[in-house]
């Protein structure tokens, strides 16, 4: 009996760190516009990323998997449009969501 609850608590440690090694979104954009920047940071810091998408956009009716590097499921995400206009939504939990859809600056869901 010792033995299986150890293999069972190891086993979930493991599920528990590759689950946090992979984990990343998927972000539709939804919206008339182009999105031009993506930015993304724990909910407990400060400092914001570079942008993710880096010299590309994110076109209307596309969809682009960002990758994220770290062992902590709550992450705030920050998406700002062709004309200015920046979207945040915070405490994403990546543990449980896999993709984010964005219907415009004032609309976003899960």
């Amino acid at each position: 009996m010792k033995k299986i609850v150890i293999a069972a608590a190891a086993v979930a440690m493991f599920a528990a760190q590759a689950q946090a090694a992979d984990l990343g979104f998927e972000l539709s954009n939804n919206s008339d516009m182009t999105i031009e920047n993506v930015y993304v940071k724990y909910s407990n810091q400060t400092q914001w990323t570079h942008d993710m998408l880096g010299s590309e956009y994110l076109y209307s009716g596309d969809t682009y998997r960002f990758e994220v590097s770290g062992d902590r499921c709550k992450l705030d995400v920050k998406i700002k449009f062709e004309d200015g206009t920046v979207q945040t939504r915070r405490n994403i939990d990546l543990c449980n969501v896999y993709a984010i859809a964005t219907n415009g600056p004032l609309a976003i869901s899960f």
